[in-house]
């Protein structure tokens, strides 16, 4: 994965960041469309039900669970803040395979906060703060400005099926709830 800027952010050489990956196995027995944290304000769409969860935390542990929450193996993560990018691999055997046809992937990307709050991510306030993400850059008084800033999806980043926007996707103001849908393997 290649972020914008990946600078070393308190000590971190992962930077501040919360990636989450979502697998879903269209074999996998259990399944679930929640997000990682219950906080999160977006759930997955049926058809992208994840059965193994990969999370590579800036600070933290990394996560490698089934829908249970229950460890199935070991994230190996490294990252390079020249290149921007966070590499992360598991074992395919614990992963369920090898990914092929009909898998898909919900990619999400959001900032980290370990010490704040028990879902692991930085808050969302009104307008930007020392340590929290704006929902606008000044509340003008438009609806996604107006919005409750812990009911908006607690993500900056997502990867979007072929066909669909980043802007659409995320829009808490015509999606209520947000559902995010995977790409898959065709």
């Amino acid at each position: 994965m290649q972020t914008k800027d990946l600078t070393p952010t308190f000590g971190s050489v992962d930077g501040a960041q919360l990636a989450d990956v979502y697998v879903h196995n269209p074999s996998a027995a259990a399944t679930s469309t929640a997000s990682s944290y219950p906080g999160m304000n977006y759930g997955l769409a049926s058809g992208a039900a994840w059965n193994r969860l990969i999370e590579v935390q800036g600070f933290g542990n990394q996560r490698f669970v089934d829908p249970a929450d229950s460890n199935v193996g070991t994230v190996t993560s490294a990252a390079n803040f020249i290149t921007r990018y966070i590499t992360f691999s598991v074992d395919k055997t614990a992963l369920g395979g090898t990914p092929g046809t009909g898998w898909g992937f919900t990619v999400t990307l959001t900032g980290q906060d370990g010490t704040h709050g028990t879902d692991q991510t930085r808050a969302f306030t009104a307008t930007p703060g020392g340590y929290t993400f704006g929902v606008c850059t000044n509340n003008d008084g438009t609806a996604p400005c107006t919005a409750d800033p812990n009911a908006v999806p607690k993500t900056m980043d997502v990867l979007t099926p072929a066909g669909v926007t980043q802007a659409d996707e995320l829009n808490y103001i015509t999606h209520n709830p947000v559902v995010l849908r995977d790409v898959t393997i065709p």
